[in-house]
């Protein structure tokens, strides 16, 4: 994506920050998060670090240090969410175990009926493309809807929204920003100073910032939240897999065969965790020609029918290759893009 400037910012590391799960920076240090990390395991992954000279390590949102701003409503405080059973389970826990994890609970003041997690084994796919417009093909359909950027060291919802105020927080919580549009979105890219500040952050606090935007952040009545993951199978996907209550999980790829083995991964990862996954979309898939209409398979052919045939996933739909939705992310205008694809393939989902 293009950059507004050039200019060199410090990184938010996590060697100073905090130990406790609020160390996704002192900013969100008013939202009450329970101490997941273990304090001697902290001390240790600081003592590897170098140490930061300079106040930066908060950088992660001085934003919401107390902003004063008003809740939504002014419901009590809710206590901290416990530490799941999830938080301590081996990687390779047996798929039989995973339903048997206990699952976060969402803040008092959030009632979400439906979450959806988009992934992909690779990064490059336009996994947020693909996210970001089956938040919007379902909020176009009538459904309030939410997205959660879970890629903490890669955020890009807070600019294809056109989103640039930042994060803040009341008594009760985190309150997210909202679109144009009307879609509730959270973003680490909200509590950075500059969207090219980079997150220096051990596995553990990157981890236990997701969990507070989805057990702190009050999102109020949702049909559908849209979490978008960081590409792979590592912390961030597996803390999701196990510790969010998922309906789902979308799956990007692209036509080469390497990417559709990679991608493969996650839909291995997704069936071991008992995630259904209830579709794969194929980006790049075809160029059309503005001219004479034809369609150029410039990556090769579709390899999406066989990759759902394969795994017995119900759903498919192909995204073609288009400059102008690119141009449209890059802009903040996310929601002027319709794609006929993905709309209907929200349709499908939202009627399933």
């Amino acid at each position: 994506m293009s950059q507004n400037n050039h200019t060199t910012h410090p990184p938010a590391r996590a060697d100073s920050a905090p130990t406790d799960s609020a160390s996704a920076g002192s900013a969100l240090a008013d939202t009450r998060a329970p101490a997941h990390t273990d304090p001697a395991s902290a001390k240790a992954d600081t003592a590897n670090t170098h140490s930061s000279t300079s106040a930066d390590s908060a950088s992660a949102g001085s934003a919401l240090a107390d902003t004063g701003s008003s809740c939504p409503s002014q419901a009590s405080p809710a206590d901290a969410p416990a530490a799941s059973a999830a938080d301590n389970a081996p990687a390779d826990a047996p798929a039989a175990e995973c339903s048997h994890l206990d699952k976060l609970k969402t803040h008092p003041q959030a009632q979400i009926k439906h979450a959806i997690a988009v992934v992909s084994g690779k990064g490059g796919v336009g996994k947020s493309l693909v996210a970001a417009q089956l938040a919007v093909a379902l909020r176009r359909l009538g459904f309030a809807v939410g997205v959660l950027d879970a890629d903490i060291t890669g955020p890009t919802m807070a600019r294809a929204f056109g989103i640039s105020d930042k994060l803040q927080a009341c008594q009760d919580g985190i309150i997210p920003q909202e679109s144009s549009g009307g879609i509730k979105l959270v973003s680490t890219n909200m509590v950075l100073p500059d969207e090219s500040t980079p997150v220096l952050w051990r596995g553990t606090i990157i981890s236990n910032l997701v969990r507070q935007f989805w057990s702190e952040v009050l999102w109020g009545q949702l049909d559908y939240l849209i979490i978008d993951l960081p590409p792979g199978t590592g912390d961030v996907a597996l803390t999701i897999f196990q510790s969010l209550p998922l309906d789902g999980a979308v799956v990007v790829s692209t036509p080469q065969d390497l990417v559709a083995m990679i991608v493969a991964k996650a839909i291995n990862m997704a069936q071991m965790m008992e995630v259904p996954v209830l579709a794969v979309v194929e980006n790049m898939s075809y160029y059309r020609c503005e001219c004479c209409d034809s369609v150029q398979r410039i990556f090769g052919p579709s390899t999406v029918e066989n990759l759902a045939h394969n795994y017995t996933i119900e759903h498919f739909a192909e995204v073609p290759i288009t400059p102008t939705y690119t141009h449209l992310m890059d802009t903040g205008k996310a929601e002027e893009i319709d794609i006929s694809s993905l709309s209907e393939l929200a349709g499908r989902l939202a009627s399933a």
